[in-house]
């Protein structure tokens, strides 16, 4: 709870120092899932490098525990672009889309950012299961690399004004 509390601390003076504006809570959660998306692939990862050295001696349940905490994460970060940018945007008429490069971010975003991730999440979840560690491990080296480029075309969404 302490480390939530300070990210959102953190995240807050950030946005306020960059001229975001006020804090919404819709800014919080976003900050806040992407943060939990990218430093919790991240310590995955490295908690699959640990199974690799040592996996004889240590049980499965926190690997497994922890991939799917990062699917739980996905699903909240998915449902909160969607119903915050996505389905807002598509609502106006008058906006439409602002042409072919805000399609091609917005279809990254959401496919190369999201749901790719939450194939591959999927997938890392059934190599943890079967004990395969370094099937799961390089699968979440490939999923920390889409959600850095799906969280990358959501802030220069935010940039454009698109969302």
């Amino acid at each position: 709870a302490a480390y939530i509390l300070a990210a959102a601390a953190v995240t807050s003076m950030l946005l306020r120092g960059a001229g975001v504006g006020p804090m919404t809570w819709q800014w919080a959660a976003a900050s806040l899932l992407s943060a939990a998306l990218l430093g919790g692939t991240l310590m995955t990862m490295l908690l699959g490098h640990a199974y690799l050295t040592a996996g004889n001696e240590m049980t499965q349940r926190p690997f497994l525990r922890l991939v799917r905490w990062l699917l739980a994460a996905l699903a909240l970060r998915l449902l909160l672009s969607l119903f915050t940018g996505l389905w807002p945007y598509l609502q106006d008429p008058a906006q439409g889309f602002a042409g072919v490069w805000d399609t091609v971010v917005i279809l990254a975003r959401y496919l190369v950012g999201l749901l790719v991730p939450a194939a591959f999440l999927w997938m890392a979840d059934d190599c943890v299961r079967r004990r395969s560690n370094q099937s799961a491990t390089g699968i979440l080296y490939v999923t920390l690399v889409l959600i850095i480029i799906g969280e990358g075309a959501a802030l220069a969404l935010i940039d454009q004004g698109v969302f």
